[in-house]
């Protein structure tokens, strides 16, 4: 449909055809992400305005020497765009992996959320841990490492995406 629209907008100019159809396409596939980001430095408010740093964010876990205790560590990556700190709650999103990784990040998300206060207009690596039982576990993990995932975010009893 993009290229279609670019297509009937290049047919109906007269002059600069080939300028301000490049221009257009250049805004239509730049203009949302520059949008979203204008938005929350200037706009938006509470956990709207906090972006999430997937690359920089990463998470370990191994079990003790009994093997009896698995405990998963994760660093993740935000950043406040207001000028106010904001307080939320955070969950790592589990659909986006594979069956054999879920038992720990159904395990970061136990016993309960884990609460984050960022600072104003900064960007901070917030550290949560969470520990289970070997024996809870549907399948055996010993120690591992995995980076690149999403988390929710909930505050007041909204759920954003990250």
């Amino acid at each position: 449909m993009l290229l279609i629209s670019l297509f009937l907008l290049y047919k109906s100019l007269n002059r600069h055809r080939l300028k301000l159809t490049v221009l257009a396409a250049f805004i239509v596939t730049s203009g949302p992400g520059c949008m979203i980001e204008l938005m929350q430095k200037t706009v938006l408010s509470g956990m709207y305005a906090v972006s999430y740093d997937a690359e920089n964010s990463n998470c370990t876990f191994e079990t003790n020497k009994r093997e009896t205790i698995l405990t998963g560590n994760c660093k993740l990556s935000f950043e406040n765009n207001r000028s106010k700190p904001v307080t939320f709650e955070v969950a790592i999103d589990k659909r986006a992996f594979f069956e054999d990784e879920q038992p720990f990040l159904q395990m970061m998300n136990k016993p309960e959320l884990h609460t984050v206060t960022l600072e104003s207009k900064g960007y901070q690596t917030v550290e949560i841990t969470s520990s289970i039982k070997v024996a809870d576990l549907p399948s055996e993990l010993y120690i591992g490492e995995m980076n690149g995932f999403h988390v929710n975010i909930y505050q007041h009893g909204k759920k954003r995406y990250l």
